[in-house]
């Protein structure tokens, strides 16, 4: 008897080392497009986490198999329970996009937490997004630079853009969480360095349009740098002035009494209410120029102002039909109204419908 499972532990192991070897053979033939091989090796081994998570991918995407995104979900909730980042962060996006599930945001930050606790980047990068967009999650400037903070020192290059954006104060709205342009210029600099070259391009027009004392970011990477260098100076110039008086959207009466929130936020969410949202953002402006048949578009940063009309109602969250956009474009105080803009990470059209946190808008 002791023979016997004395040589049933030794097939036991042998087995666990066949299966360790074979599992990055499925993966390695994955990433070679070789599907037909991947399949065969995940579906042997079907009760390790990563060959799972593979599987729930391929049911996904089609590969090798008819697309089923209920089974992909499947297989992906057998490799999170046991574990798996990678998995957990599919489920997320499984559920943010609402494919073989829901629509469910809450439900997709829990699994993107689940995986950027474990240390997985893309679980810190999604959680991130959804701290500074607050969805599924209360909006929270703190824990998206938290996040995205984990996800830079993992080596993610989109990161800095997102922590330099709420540092600006621009594409998301955070009313008590204070600008920073010092520590924004630091996060704009990391993201140049990952190769963004747009970054420091929308650093410099955020600048210009509140009237700091710089030149457009250079392209070249020397002269980039000599600029960054620069910048804290000159922010500390602007401060020494007085700040000069400039054109407002939307008027306000200073001396008006402060208005009852809950009064605010009833009519912000009645249907057909006109409501309004300010803040300072980019949005593109037609160049008039046409490249290779399609039209080139400008960024423009500014102080914008977005006018909409109340048209649904789910808990915090309204529907939004988008009936104009304008922009104060900070070189000359000229009022644009544009047909685009990105708004909380979504490219947005007059006419268009969006759905935003009622806190967000006010009454026109």
């Amino acid at each position: 008897m002791r023979k016997i499972q004395a040589a049933s532990t030794v097939l036991g192991i042998a087995f666990s080392f066949t299966a360790l070897a074979d599992v990055p053979d499925g993966v390695e033939a994955y990433r070679a497009g070789d599907y037909a091989k991947a399949l065969a090796e995940f579906s042997r081994f079907s009760d390790d986490p990563i060959a799972q998570r593979y599987l729930g991918f391929m049911y996904q995407r089609g590969q090798s198999v008819a697309k089923d995104y209920k089974t992909g979900i499947e297989w992906l909730r057998k490799a999170a329970a046991q574990g798996d980042s990678g998995a957990q962060t599919g489920l997320g996006a499984s559920y943010y996009y609402g494919q073989g599930v829901a629509r469910d945001y809450q439900q997709a930050a829990e699994w993107f937490r689940k995986s950027a606790e474990q240390g997985a980047l893309s679980g810190a990068q999604w959680l991130a997004s959804l701290y500074a967009e607050g969805r599924g999650v209360e909006k929270d400037a703190n824990q998206a630079i938290r996040w995205a903070t984990q996800a830079y020192e993992q080596g993610d290059d989109s990161s800095p853009e997102l922590i330099g954006k709420i540092y600006l104060g621009i594409m998301y709205s955070f009313p008590n969480f204070p600008k920073d342009e010092k520590k924004a210029i630091e996060w704009y600099r990391r993201a140049a360095e990952k190769g963004n070259t747009y970054a420091a391009t929308e650093l410099s027009n955020t600048l210009l349009s509140r009237q700091y004392p710089v030149e457009p970011a250079p392209k070249s990477p020397d002269a980039l740098k000599k600029w960054f260098d620069k910048l804290p100076s000159l922010i500390d110039k602007k401060r020494e002035t007085a700040p000069p008086v400039r054109p407002q959207l939307a008027s306000s009466s200073p001396s008006a009494p402060p208005r009852d929130p809950k009064k605010i936020e009833a009519q912000v969410k009645q249907i057909g209410s006109k409501i309004c949202m300010s803040g300072s953002g980019t949005a593109r402006k037609p160049a008039g120029v046409v490249v290779s048949g399609k039209p080139y578009y400008q960024a423009v940063s500014g102080e914008f102002q977005l006018t909409g009309f109340t048209e649904g109602l789910s808990g915090r969250r309204i529907q939004i039909r988008i009936s104009g956009i304008k922009f104060l474009q900070a070189a000359n105080y000229e009022t644009l109204n544009l047909e685009e803009f990105d708004y909380a990470g979504s490219s947005i059209k007059a006419g268009s419908i969006i759905w935003d946190e009622v806190s967000n808008w006010n009454p026109c």
